[in-house]
């Protein structure tokens, strides 16, 4: 048997485990799934349980993050919100301006550790991002990062 044909089922497994691994999720220890619940919930005012944070311009933020209190979270990375009736009530209509194009739809996703356990929401334009707990323990979310944005103090820890 040539040695070609002996290399093509080892190269179709190295193929298929490349495949594999390439569509696991890439957010380390937290799990996101996505949840049409999140919006009414902002809307309603959010969670007394919750501290909020968003990210981009503080008249549209492009994402609004909701962490449950007793959960260590590295804050640094967003930007506190003062979530209260009125800043939802502004925010969810300059999201829902009908003017706005179609790929700024918003969506909404609940937060889950590898245990199973609910850590907070995620209401941005942007799908799913990069969550992980680091060595301390705290949770740390990356804001999304758009091109222009690439040497804002967000980037820096």
């Amino acid at each position: 048997m040539p040695a070609s044909r002996r290399l093509l089922p080892g190269l179709g497994l190295l193929y298929i485990l490349f495949f594999v691994t390439a569509c696991l999720p890439k957010t380390g220890h937290i799990s996101w799934q996505a949840s049409d619940q999140v919006e009414p919930a902002l809307a309603a005012g959010g969670e007394d349980s919750f501290a909020y944070y968003y990210s981009g311009s503080e008249a549209l933020p492009h994402t609004i993050i909701g962490i449950r209190e007793n959960v260590p979270f590295r804050r640094n990375l967003w930007q506190p919100a003062e979530f209260g009736e009125v800043q939802v009530r502004e925010w969810l209509e300059n999201i829902d301006n009908r003017h706005r194009p179609i790929t700024d739809t918003y969506s909404g996703a609940k937060l889950y550790n590898r245990k199973g356990d609910f850590l907070g929401i995620w209401y941005s334009k942007y799908r799913f991002y990069s969550g992980y707990v680091d060595s301390d323990g705290k949770l740390v979310i990356q804001p999304p990062i758009r091109r222009d944005q690439r040497g804002s103090i967000f980037n820096r820890k």
